[in-house]
C-alpha cells in the first residue's frame, strides 16, 4: 500500500516522503496512529502542490538570505563589551553574538551557522570573519571596551 508519512519513521522515510509498505502494517499500525495517510489520487495531488510551494518558498528564503550577505560584504561591525585592564573580556564572543549583532546594526537576519568562527573570540580588537550561506561575504568585527 502506498502511504504518505505524516511523521519521521525509523526504517521507513521521513515525514512528508510517499512510501510503499505492507498493507497489514499501514492499516493496522501506521494509519491508526495517524503517523501516515493512504496515498489516493487526491492526496497525492495535493501533496505534490504543497511541496512544490515549499520549495518555492524555500528558493526565495534562500535567495533573500544570499542578498543579506552579499549586502554586508566588507561591512564593520562593532561590539562594545566589558574588558579586563590586559584586553581581555569576561565573556567570549561567539557566531551567535556576531549574527546578533550583524541583525542589530545592519537589519540581516543571519543563521549562527553562517558565520564561520574557527573559535569564540575572547580578547579584544579586529576580526576578519566570513559569512557563508548561498554566498559568501567578508566582514570586521570590531570588539572594543
Amino acid at each position: 500500500m502506498r502511504v504518505i508519512l505524516l511523521q519521521d519513521i525509523p526504517g521507513v522515510g521521513k515525514r512528508n516522503e510517499v512510501k510503499d509498505v505492507a498493507d497489514g502494517y499501514a492499516l493496522n499500525f501506521l494509519i491508526p496512529r495517524t503517523l501516515a495517510a493512504q496515498a489516493t489520487p487526491e492526496r497525492l495531488a495535493s501533496h505534490q502542490m504543497r511541496m512544490a510551494e515549499q520549495a518555492a518558498l524555500k528558493r526565495e528564503e534562500v535567495d533573500m538570505l544570499a542578498k543579506a550577505i552579499q549586502s554586508l560584504e566588507n561591512a564593520t561591525i562593532t561590539l562594545k563589551l566589558r574588558a579586563t585592564e590586559k584586553g581581555g573580556l569576561f565573556r567570549a564572543i561567539t557566531a551567535k553574538d556576531i549574527a546578533k549583532a550583524i541583525e542589530d546594526q545592519r537589519g540581516a537576519k543571519l543563521p549562527a551557522e553562517a558565520v564561520l568562527l574557527e573559535k569564540p573570540i575572547k580578547t579584544l580588537g579586529e576580526y576578519k570573519l566570513a559569512i557563508k550561506a548561498g554566498a559568501e561575504a567578508h566582514i570586521t568585527v570590531n570588539i572594543t571596551a
